[in-house]
């Protein structure tokens, strides 16, 4: 019997809400990997849109037009929400005929602040696996209804030229450059929301999502139908919100 995409959730996670501050020297820009591929259908938004009291809706704060890449077997993920909700949180596998078949773990239920949250997949339980490719989803209740977003994600080797480069650097805006003009999202992500973990400003966390926007934009060259261009507009618009907003907890 396949299986279902949206389950009850179970455990709890950590989670934590980031301030879009002030200016920084800072210059992430990030640039899609070589191999950009885009993503299967899977990865639409799904259920409502949006609880009525939030300007934003909730938002993945990651590739949705393209695959994004990791080289963290335990990558950091992180999304949006208005207002505090518990998010509902899983991974799933691509499996040989590229449907998400098999869940990653126990499901996680987390408690979201209003602003930028993040979670990290535990160490003390098995890793993702390089070259495999996967689908995050979030999700969470709003008066009884459901609205769901998707992000689909791949494990990739450690660029040698790259971990050299890394392996000389302690400073994190640094580090965010090098993974950003790599392609990994996630890795450059991470790296910058731990410059605000650190209270420092998080200019570059701001330029990230204004690169990530661009990106996410409907591409006047390609066949799309009125609906998909406005969904993927309207994202694009929500990312600049968000890279322009303060949220606190």
């Amino acid at each position: 019997m396949k299986k279902q995409l949206l389950n009850p959730w179970l455990v709890s996670g950590c989670i934590l809400s980031i301030s879009l501050t002030t200016a920084s020297l800072a210059i992430a820009r990030y640039v899609p990997p070589r191999s950009q591929k885009p993503p299967s259908d899977y990865t639409r938004t799904g259920g409502g849109r949006g609880c009525p009291q939030d300007k934003i809706p909730l938002t993945i704060l990651a590739p949705k037009k393209h695959i994004g890449e990791t080289t963290s077997r335990y990558p950091t993920f992180a999304w949006f929400v208005s207002n505090s909700y518990p998010v509902e949180f899983q991974i799933f596998e691509f499996d040989a005929k590229n449907e998400p078949s098999k869940s990653i773990g126990q499901p996680v239920l987390v408690s979201s602040s209003s602003g930028i949250n993040k979670y990290s997949l535990p160490e003390n339980q098995p890793g993702l696996t390089v070259g495999q490719k996967y689908l995050l989803q979030t999700v969470i209740n709003c008066q009884q209804e459901y609205l769901v977003e998707r992000a689909e994600f791949t494990v990739v080797e450690m660029p040698s030229s790259l971990s050299k480069q890394l392996s000389i650097t302690k400073d994190g805006t640094k580090k965010a450059d090098l993974y950003a003009e790599a392609g990994l999202w996630y890795d450059a992500f991470d790296e910058a929301l731990k410059l605000s973990h650190e209270k420092k400003p998080a200019k570059i966390v701001s330029t990230l999502l204004q690169d990530l926007a661009t990106l996410e934009e409907p591409d006047a060259t390609k066949t799309l139908t009125d609906v998909q261009r406005q969904e993927m507009q309207k994202r694009s618009d929500r990312l600049r919100q968000i890279s322009n907003s303060s949220p606190t907890h």
